[in-house]
């Protein structure tokens, strides 16, 4: 019989935690999976639907209702009667967490996407929940899953049982961008073959810095590159962000695409990918994502995002525009002037990440991680 695993996670919208719970409980051909969200069904409820996945929509808003939302989560536990919970995220670590100690399951497993919790970047109520998070880490949890090395270190220092933690990097299932062929987006845009197209995947979010990357492109010298910025809220409709592109008179080279589902493709048809965020990263996909799809990068060294890119593409220090203006400078070079060199950077970049990062590795990782018993170390 199929080991049964039950996931709780604060919702089921759009995000990277998200999407790797989905990638694991479709993959996962050993064990049985449901899924409890303790908010709404969102985007990937529907999607595990159709897959063929039970979720459970606990509908939680903040404190109303709050022992109902608990008592209903506890009773969905007992139904459900699983071999291992994982839970996803402080709020669901917390109260999952609790909630599945006090139905007496023993297979409980936190899990962790943050790598960053400044005050700068982070709710107060944020940050409550993961020191109190710390404090439980020693009784509730047999293990504290890390997406990241960065986000293992950093909860450690807070308190967290590192007796406990174990990182296991994003998986990805490269099925579809081995079935995609890169857009022709430059085509789209209007723009020459030869056109250098430089491009960021995210979110309009102070974390992912657009400010700064924008700034940096402002000082790029040969006024022939050109960028595209992809994510909600990337549009013209922004007027924060058109501010700012028009005061560096960069309009005529900026490309605001908005949110797209075609993201596969559209990392194949750019030049260079950069990730500009100042903090916050755990284990940044779009930059796996990118050089999955052959497309080099740019990274600022937050969370894993060096680790991704190992000696494959450019890392700089956060926040500093010049720093990435001149690096984006010298990829650029790179594949004018050294074009054989550029193309095998290229073949290179999908190849570690698909070794290193595949859903199947992850899969397995996780498998260890619900087979341990409850006194195991992890280092």
């Amino acid at each position: 019989m199929k080991k049964h695993v039950v996931h709780i996670i604060t919702g089921l919208e759009n995000g990277g935690a998200e999407g790797v719970l989905f990638r694991l409980c479709i993959h996962d051909a050993k064990c049985r999976h449901s899924v409890i969200s303790l908010t709404s069904e969102g985007k990937f409820g529907l999607l595990l639907r159709q897959e063929g996945i039970q979720v459970i929509s606990l509908g939680m808003r903040g404190n109303i209702g709050l022992l109902r939302k608990l008592l209903q989560l506890r009773k969905a536990l007992k139904e459900l009667s699983p071999d291992v919970v994982q839970t996803w995220m402080y709020h669901a670590d917390l109260i999952g967490g609790l909630t599945a100690k006090l139905s007496r399951i023993k297979n409980i497993n936190w899990n962790i996407r943050h790598s960053n919790l400044s005050r700068s970047h982070n709710s107060l109520s944020t940050i409550l929940v993961a020191k109190l998070c710390a404090w439980l880490s020693r009784s509730i949890p047999n293990s504290i899953v890390c997406c990241a090395e960065q986000a293992r270190r950093t909860h450690e220092e807070l308190g967290y049982d590192s007796s406990k933690t174990v990182v296991i990097p994003n998986g990805y299932d490269f099925s579809e961008t081995n079935r995609t062929t890169p857009k022709n987006i430059k085509k789209e845009l209007s723009l020459n073959k030869a056109t250098p197209l430089v491009g960021m995947v995210a979110r309009y979010n102070p974390q992912k810095n657009h400010a700064i990357l924008l700034r940096a492109f402002s000082l790029i010298e040969h006024d022939d590159v050109h960028l595209a910025l992809i994510g909600p809220s990337i549009t013209k409709e922004n007027n924060e962000l058109i501010t700012l592109i028009r005061s560096l008179n960069i309009s005529e080279r900026v490309h605001l695409l908005g949110e797209r589902t075609d993201i596969p493709s559209l990392m194949g048809g750019l030049d260079l990918h950069v990730l500009s965020s100042s903090s916050g990263e755990g284990f940044p996909n779009v930059v796996a994502e990118a050089m999955a799809s052959g497309t080099p990068c740019v990274v600022t060294d937050v969370g894993d995002a060096a680790v991704i890119v190992d000696n494959l593409g450019w890392v700089v220090e956060p926040s500093n525009e010049h720093a990435l203006s001149e690096s984006i400078q010298k990829a650029l070079s790179e594949k004018r002037d050294k074009p054989t060199l550029w193309e095998q950077r290229k073949i290179d970049c999908s190849q570690s990440v698909r070794q290193r990062f595949s859903v199947e590795k992850m899969i397995s990782a996780y498998h260890k991680v619900w087979e341990k018993a409850k006194d195991s170390i992890y280092k």
